[in-house]
C-alpha cells in the first residue's frame, strides 16, 4: 500500500511517505512557528520528488493527539481534507504510544511532551520487543504529581517534556533521560500499515482530535467574560 503520514504536534513538523513496508520519502522541519504555511508545500514537493499523484496513496495517517492545539488542528484538517477528497481511510494515532515505540530497548517507558502551564502531555508503556502495553494511560500533568503515579524502578523517560522537567521527574537512581524530539511521522508509518491490514481505520469524517484537556482559548474564555460583564 501506498501511505502518507503526518504529524505536527510539536514544534517538529514530519510527513513520511511509505510504499508498502519502504520509506520512500520524508520530509522534517523544526520551527517555533505555524506549520501551516509548510505542510502543503512539502506534501507537493514529496510527491513531485516521487513523480506520484496523491490519486495513487492507499491510506492516510496521522498523530491525533496530544500536543499543540494549533498544531494538531492544522494536520488533521489536511488529512480530513485529503481523505474527503480522495476518498481514502485514515488512521489515527497517539504521539506519546509511537514515541516509546521509537525506543530501542525494552522496559518501562515514559515519553513526556511539555503542555505549557507548568504541565507535561505524558504516559507510561512497557515495551517488550516490538510489543508496547499501556501502564499508565496518557494525559495532561504536573510532573511532580505524575512521579507520584510511577511504579518504582527505573524508567527511561524521553521526549522534550522529559528535557524539561528531568529534575521533577526522577523517580529511580536508575532511571534514564533521552532528550530528544519527537520526529513521528515515520514510525507511524510503520505502525499504522499494521493497522490498515487489520481494517483497524476510522473515515476522515470521525477523525477527531485527542487534546487531553482545553486549550487556554477555551479556559481563558470564561474567565474573560466574566471579568468584562463585571467591569460593565
Amino acid at each position: 500500500m501506498k501511505l502518507l503520514a503526518l504529524d505536527s504536534s510539536t514544534d517538529v513538523c514530519s510527513i513520511c511517505i511509505a510504499d508498502g513496508d519502504q520509506i520512500v520519502a520524508e520530509y522534517v522541519t523544526k520551527s517555533k512557528r505555524t506549520h501551516t504555511e509548510r505542510i502543503l508545500p512539502a506534501i507537493e514537493f514529496l510527491f513531485s520528488h516521487l513523480d506520484w499523484k496523491k490519486e495513487e496513496l492507499t491510506g492516510l495517517a496521522v498523530i491525533h493527539g496530544p500536543g499543540s492545539f494549533t498544531g494538531l488542528r492544522i494536520s488533521l484538517s489536511v488529512v480530513k481534507g485529503l481523505a474527503f477528497a480522495l476518498q481514502l481511510p485514515v488512521v489515527a494515532m497517539n504521539a506519546l504510544e509511537i514515541a516509546a515505540r521509537q525506543v530501542l530497548e525494552d522496559g518501562l517507558i515514559c515519553p513526556a511532551m511539555d503542555a505549557r502551564r507548568g504541565e507535561i502531555f505524558t504516559a507510561l508503556f512497557e515495551k517488550k520487543s516490538d510489543e508496547i502495553t499501556p501502564l499508565l494511560q496518557p494525559r495532561s500533568a504536573r510532573p511532580q504529581a505524575w512521579k507520584e503515579d510511577l511504579p518504582p524502578g527505573p524508567i527511561l523517560f524521553c521526549g522534550p517534556g522529559a528535557a524539561l522537567y528531568r529534575n521533577e521527574l526522577q523517580n529511580h537512581s536508575g532511571s534514564r533521560f533521552l532528550f530528544t524530539d519527537f520526529v513521528l511521522a515515520n514510525t507511524l508509518a510503520v505502525t499504522a500499515r499494521a493497522k490498515f491490514e487489520k481494517g483497524e481505520t476510522i473515515s476522515g469524517q470521525e477523525l477527531r482530535a485527542a487534546y487531553l484537556r482545553p486549550s487556554d482559548a477555551e479556559t481563558k474564555g470564561p474567565r474573560a467574560r466574566k471579568k468584562l460583564e463585571h467591569i460593565s
